[in-house]
């Protein structure tokens, strides 16, 4: 059952992967549907990906104030 087959190993990663989906991704379907598809939206997926770490991707300076930022090419897309 926890064999990351289906996205999750652990009790844990099974219930955080229910509250992204629940509170944040359908969430974000919603708005774009209801807004006609004229917002911005992005699928964040560098590793670890953990909660508030595009930030640093979304705000890259070259280098400045975004230390945190691991994939240059990331960050420069974004």
């Amino acid at each position: 059952m926890y064999d990351g087959s289906i996205g999750y190993t652990s009790i844990t990663g099974r219930a955080a992967l229910v509250m992204s989906e629940t509170r944040v991704t359908y969430n974000t379907v919603y708005f774009n549907y209801a807004s006609k598809n004229t917002t911005y939206a992005y699928l964040f997926a560098v590793t670890p990906g953990t909660h508030g770490q595009d930030v640093s991707y979304t705000f890259y300076n070259n280098g400045g104030l975004s230390t945190a930022v691991t994939n240059v090419t990331v960050a420069l897309a974004l």
